[in-house]
């Protein structure tokens, strides 16, 4: 499905629950809310049914850029952030080669990091390229000659992808998932248009008559 087609979907479940026209609202904030709404779906997939659909993924070619380089212990690429699909899991699902034939070790933090470069046998292996991600950006350590990276992930934003053309690619969200989105944005969005607007500086939930 056509990232336009699920805009049109969008829009008539935020039209609903607000009980707007449907001609009122931008491009650019239905195709948030879908991003929105469709992070929050996946994880509760995710939370319910472990399991991740692959049409909910992409892929992020990222290249090699002199101006990213400032610290000789790794190669860092520029990369968009994915959602989280729970307090211990991110949405990056492959961080390796271009062909996907290897696969890098990806770290948690610079301190597990440091603990594997530390450790007596884990030391000994360090030919093993790994990948720590950190503020958008991924470090590889053990490949100083890098040139060019593959991440496969659920990312928040799927049109900061650069391969993913909406005119002609299918958003990343199939049919059932977008019906629940659609139906969560009608019960939330409806709550919050149901509910008066606190008027009464008192922390209280009042209403000025």
């Amino acid at each position: 499905m056509l990232q336009a087609e699920v805009r049109e979907n969008i829009t008539r479940a935020v039209a609903a629950a607000l009980e707007t026209d449907e001609n009122r609202y931008e491009a650019d904030y239905i195709d948030g809310i879908a991003d929105q709404y469709r992070a929050l779906v996946i994880k509760e997939i995710w939370r319910v049914d472990k399991r991740i659909n692959s049409i909910w993924t992409q892929q992020f070619f990222a290249e090699y850029s002199a101006d990213l380089q400032d610290n000789e212990n790794f190669v860092r690429f520029a990369c968009p952030p994915t959602i989280s699909i729970d307090k211990k899991r991110d949405g990056f699902f492959f961080v390796g080669s271009i062909d996907g034939i290897e696969a890098y070790r990806k770290v948690e933090s610079r301190a597990t990091l440091s603990n594997a470069n530390n450790h007596r046998i884990t030391k000994l292996n360090n030919r093993v390229i790994k990948a720590l991600w950190s503020d958008g950006y991924w470090e590889i350590y053990g490949a100083p000659l890098i040139k060019d990276l593959r991440v496969d992930g659920i990312f928040s934003k799927p049109t900061d992808v650069p391969t993913f053309n909406p005119e002609f690619d299918d958003y990343p969200v199939d049919d059932n998932t977008l019906v629940v989105m659609k139906r969560m944005i009608r019960e939330e969005m409806g709550v919050m248009a149901a509910t008066p607007l606190d008027t009464i500086s008192d922390s209280s939930d009042k209403v000025k008559k």
